[in-house]
């Protein structure tokens, strides 16, 4: 046994003096970083280190948001795959550790050639023992396939962080959808008995032959084209709140109301912080880099596969003809075996393997790149649009309150005989057009917020985020749970 210890001390020195990992340094791709916002939005300080529950304000909207991250479906299936990927970098590094397996055997065979004395020859085994198997992994490719599994764990982190951050964002946009439909089913309502007036007076007037019939036919035309925009907004609420429903994770059902879309309070301004930082608050950025870790780490892999393998297999144990003298010590036995293996031939199999694990790295590259550039474009694009929304509310109200007062004029006009009801028409029609344009562009406004806060990296950030369970993730480019020293 002296000697067999001789022999591990030897492999174990040599494991420890030549182990290397043959995977590249993990490349952090160059990616041209604006250093401002075109808009010229303030950069000392950002909206996404603000609590969702701090910019949605409507407390009706919050309960919605905080029941969505407890019972959201995808929400849920985000954490089933960071459990799938941490048990997969437990068992990917478990194969650095030795394998010992316990064996055991009884049995016995029976000649029926004829002996000396006569009868049957009956003969008994019984053993007992432990087999060992172990990979030395002297050129690092359990250490690569380890570090590979790692960055995929920490990748599935950041997906369910990113998957809690469009909940929120899809939650809040869906609730302000439904605030601005029933703004305008209350419009519709209003235009259709405003309209249901308009159609008796012009009744009224035509059967006492004081207009023509076409200014009552016209009238009942607006009517029943109001009707037509109100059924189809309740049609729209009935559709929002089961999308609303299911983002929740429940059956559809109805949904409760809170502030009025007008009355959800709007920054003047939102800080967007500086461009540089959001490449790591952004979780899907952070997702693509572990992915680009992940694919690195197999480079690795793959070039070990061109170098020996060396393993270690043993066996100690028991083995005896009786059952009564297993344990005894002339049954014992032993071995250990050191094994290498050296691909010699494959017609290029191994190098090909190479060759495509660094297309894919490169691959891995190319879409962190990509994921980076669509994460500056999201930005710009939400600032654009909450500005010039925010502008074009303003206006949109100028506008409702001028043809408010058009209306009134054409309606005074035509009761006075004045005035044709062509320009009656043609006022109500305006100004039923303006106040549901109006409720949009509110509603556009809100809208752009939300996209503006989910493309800053906001709505992970506070208590009521997401669950406590969720590990935090290291910076981006660390590969270790318990990372093994390079």
């Amino acid at each position: 046994m002296q000697r067999y210890a001789r022999i591990v001390a030897t492999l174990l020195a040599t494991a420890a003096t030549t182990g290397c990992r043959l995977d590249p340094a993990h490349p952090r791709p160059e990616v041209d970083t604006p250093r401002a916002w075109r808009d010229g939005t303030p950069q000392s300080a950002t909206l996404a280190h603000t609590a969702w529950f701090a910019v949605y304000q409507d407390e009706a909207l919050q309960t919605l948001i905080r029941a969505a991250i407890d019972g959201n479906l995808d929400l849920r299936a985000a954490l089933a795959r960071i459990d799938e990927a941490r048990a997969l970098a437990v068992a990917s590094g478990a194969a650095l550790s030795p394998n010992v397996d316990l064996s055991a055997s009884a049995g016995g065979a029976r000649s029926t050639r004829a002996r000396a004395g006569g009868g049957d020859r009956n003969a008994e085994t019984y053993a007992l023992g432990f087999d060992l198997t172990w990979e030395l992994d002297v050129f690092g490719r359990v250490r690569s396939q380890t570090a590979a599994a790692q960055a995929r764990y920490f990748g599935s982190v950041e997906g369910h962080r990113d998957v809690t951050i469009r909940l929120v964002a899809d939650v809040a946009r869906a609730y302000f959808e439904l605030r601005n439909l029933d703004e305008q089913l209350a419009i519709s309502q209003r235009t259709l008995t405003s309209r249901g007036e308009s159609v008796t007076l012009a009744k009224d007037r035509f059967e006492g032959r004081m207009t023509s019939e076409l200014d009552f036919r016209q009238a009942e035309g607006e009517y029943f084209r109001t009707k037509v925009v109100t059924v189809e907004t309740q049609r729209r609420i009935a559709v929002t709140e089961n999308r609303l429903s299911v983002l929740l994770g429940r059956a559809p059902h109805a949904i409760a109301r809170g502030r009025a879309a007008s009355a959800q309070p709007v920054p003047p301004a939102v800080p967007a912080g500086l461009p540089s930082d959001l490449l790591q608050r952004r979780p899907d950025v952070r997702l693509a880099e572990q992915a680009l870790v992940a694919e690195t780490a197999l480079v690795g892999a793959a070039r070990a596969n061109l170098y020996p393998r060396i393993a270690l297999t043993g066996s100690a144990g028991w083995e005896s003809d009786a059952l009564s003298d297993l344990f005894t010590s002339p049954s014992t036995t032993g071995s250990l075996i050191a094994g290498l293996l050296q691909p010699l031939f494959n017609a290029g199999r191994n190098r090909s393997l190479v060759e495509a694990q660094c297309a894919r790295m490169r691959l891995a590259m190319e879409q962190y790149r990509q994921t980076v550039l669509e994460a500056f474009r999201e930005v710009e694009d939400a600032l654009v649009d909450y500005r010039r929304y925010t502008e074009q509310r303003g206006v949109e109200d100028q506008r409702v309150g001028a043809l408010r007062k058009v209306r009134s004029l054409a309606e005074t006009r035509y009761v006075g005989g004045v005035g044709t009801y062509l320009d009656v028409l043609d006022a109500q029609r305006q100004l039923f057009d303006a106040e549901l344009e109006q409720a949009r562009t509110v509603t556009a406004q809100l809208v752009a917020l939300t996209r503006l806060y989910k493309a800053l990296g906001g709505g992970w950030y506070g208590p009521d985020a997401a669950p406590s369970a969720v590990p935090e993730t290291p910076a981006p480019g660390t590969v270790a749970l318990s990372a093994p020293p390079r």
